[in-house]
């Protein structure tokens, strides 16, 4: 014995370590699913607040330069393609042409695809893009609906009023319910 040292204080024991070891499994095994539904809330919220501000990055450019401005889905950045999951861009419609790029119309902003196993779907009416007038009145109403991989139950919604404003939801533009891919 080494002088000094009490008998029996040299370090854990196997039965407390194994009780340590099962305490941190349980632990882990009920916190785990909350920080992985928390992470996928904030992702999706991200998601939502990268489309909401696309929608008023339209609609401020279409009033502060009094240029028709569309927003739409592009899988190249470079031209409308109504592939929304892939991104979406933000043109100024100097042709005169909305819903598309035309010649001398530039692209004043790219958004990225979204990340994370999420999709973007639009609901426009139909018509797959989303226009600003000068005035700043939308030629459509509708709504982007936001999917995660927890499905429909979880899903978000940018809606969009026919006046041009845009607002934060968990229904589509009529109050039902929203539907994923």
């Amino acid at each position: 014995m080494l002088s000094g040292v009490p008998r029996g204080s040299g370090g854990f024991t196997l039965l407390g370590l194994l009780v340590a070891i099962a305490i941190g499994t349980i632990v882990l095994t009920l916190g785990l699913p909350a920080l992985q539904n928390m992470v996928a809330r904030n992702r999706r919220v991200t998601s939502l607040d990268a489309m909401v501000n696309a929608v008023q990055t339209a609609r401020s450019f279409a009033v502060s330069d009094g240029v028709p401005t569309t927003l739409c889905g592009s899988a190249t950045g470079t031209s409308c393609d109504g592939q929304w999951s892939r991104g979406w861009i933000v043109v100024e419609n100097r042709s005169g042409s909305t819903g598309s790029v035309g010649t001398g119309d530039p692209v004043v902003k790219r958004y990225p695809a979204l990340q994370g196993h999420f999709t973007l779907s639009a609901h426009l009416g139909g018509i797959g893009y989303l226009a600003y007038r000068p005035s700043g009145l939308s030629n459509t109403g509708g709504y982007f609906t936001v999917c995660g991989p927890q499905g429909a139950a979880h899903a978000v919604s940018a809606i969009i009023s026919p006046a041009g404003d845009v607002r934060s939801g968990s229904t589509t533009a009529a109050g039902g319910a929203l539907s994923c891919p």
